[in-house]
């Protein structure tokens, strides 16, 4: 082959290779603006914390998260301060089988925060995310308990709105089981015995949602013995929790 012609091809073939390099790169960046533009989180992206869909069973109440969007959701992050005189956060329950999850309350300046991540899509509309349990220190549950709200749904802020009524009276009601836990003597004076058909772990928390006493080991069929001397007179609350359900029961202290 003439050299001529053999350098002619060799930049032909440049040229064509910038071109085709250029246009692929035009159509990833166009495609990519495209997928932002779609995916783009706005106020019309809502997170629901549901009153009206809670359920209630002794002095647990679970609330119910779901998502309302029309973008695929793959990270949703929440958190607010809880009023702990009111409630008491307990656990979290993950309704969707494949989402990563951390959630912590910081007894300190009593500020809940939920992060999660998947690679499957949230569900959302009636299906729920995740259900928050709190203990109710007292008979209602009100909207003003939650407060410094933030919500996030694939990274960006959204808008939140808290659905149902201020005072919690619609709730799907599921009776506690009796004698599924027994503490007595109730009034108590220096000991209290805990005794459930479940095994688990205890604690005592006060009338202020604080905990008194932690990792209180129960075996089925078993009494636990506590002493309660230290504590002041007043009313507190036994939680149980055996891994896959949550029972509490009102205890009085009277020295």
């Amino acid at each position: 082959m003439d050299l001529r012609k053999y350098f002619c091809v060799i930049i032909l073939q440049c040229i064509l290779n910038c071109i085709y390099s250029y246009n692929t790169y035009s159509s990833v960046k166009l495609n990519s603006s495209s997928l932002l533009q779609v995916e783009e989180i706005n106020n019309l992206d809502t997170v629901f914390f549901d009153f009206d869909k809670s359920t209630i069973t002794g002095q647990i109440i679970e609330i119910p998260v779901y998502i309302d969007s029309d973008d695929n959701i793959y990270t949703l992050d929440f958190s607010f301060i809880l009023d702990t005189t009111k409630l008491k956060y307990v656990s979290l329950v993950d309704y969707t089988g494949h989402i990563q999850h951390t959630e912590f309350f910081n007894p300190a300046n009593s500020k809940f925060k939920f992060t999660s991540n998947s690679f499957e899509k949230y569900p959302k509309g009636s299906k729920k995310v995740v259900g928050v349990k709190f203990l109710m220190l007292t008979g209602n549950v009100r909207k003003s308990n939650f407060t410094n709200n933030l919500y996030y749904l694939n990274g960006d802020l959204c808008s939140y709105r808290i659905r149902g009524n201020d005072i919690i009276m619609n709730g799907v009601y599921a009776p506690l089981e009796e004698n599924i836990i027994e503490v007595r003597p109730n009034p108590a004076q220096d000991f209290v015995i805990l005794r459930s058909t479940y095994s688990g772990v205890a604690e005592i928390i006060d009338g202020q949602g604080r905990t008194i006493i932690n990792n209180i080991d129960i075996v089925a069929g078993h009494d636990a013995l506590i002493d309660i001397r230290k504590l002041i007179n007043g009313f507190y609350y036994v939680i149980a929790n055996n891994g896959s359900r949550i029972l509490s029961k009102k205890l009085i202290i009277n020295h």
